[in-house]
């Protein structure tokens, strides 16, 4: 091989070097499941390290209340998927392996669906009538840090009552 062939190789070895370490994994994905429909989103916060919160200030999230802030409003409403349920449907939650092993929670409009944590991948409920009141609820899927103080990842998704309009 010639010397300007490998000096040519060397460059584009050391670009694609310096192009690949910018890259990250991507956030581990959630997907929600009911009557016949389904909507996969990456997690709108997600800390690699088992042990390490989110970063809030990533998230757009109030610290005090794990509250959205209103700039995390609007980021929100670009990544919010919806899904229509009709009550007593089964409403599947599917996780990826990497949230299942260290364990995870949903909750619908703030109240928990689980008492324990999740460590299977895949969780199912339903919503009576009496829950599906109102325009639209709130799913939150929640992955702990390892101590359990604190969030390591979270997925957010709307559903809605069956006739209800987007």
């Amino acid at each position: 091989m010639s010397s300007g062939r490998i000096a040519a190789l060397t460059t584009v070895l050391v670009m694609s070097s310096t192009l690949l370490s910018g890259c990250e994994k991507p956030a581990p994905k959630a997907t929600v499941f009911s009557g016949g429909q389904s909507a996969s989103r990456e997690a709108l916060c997600w800390s690699a390290e088992p042990d390490q919160p989110i970063d809030q200030a990533d998230c757009l999230m109030d610290e005090a209340g794990g509250t959205l802030t209103e700039e995390g409003a609007a980021q929100l409403a670009d990544y919010l998927a919806s899904i229509e349920v009709s009550s007593g449907q089964t409403i599947g939650i599917s996780v990826d392996p990497e949230v299942a092993e260290s364990g995870w929670s949903v909750s619908v409009n703030g109240r928990r669906r689980n008492a324990n944590l999740i460590g299977e991948t895949y969780f199912r409920f339903a919503l009576s009538e009496r829950e599906l009141r109102g325009p639209s609820l709130e799913l939150q899927v929640v992955a702990p840090t390892e101590d359990l103080s604190d969030r390591r990842g979270l997925w957010v998704f709307e559903l809605r009552p069956a006739g209800e309009a987007p």
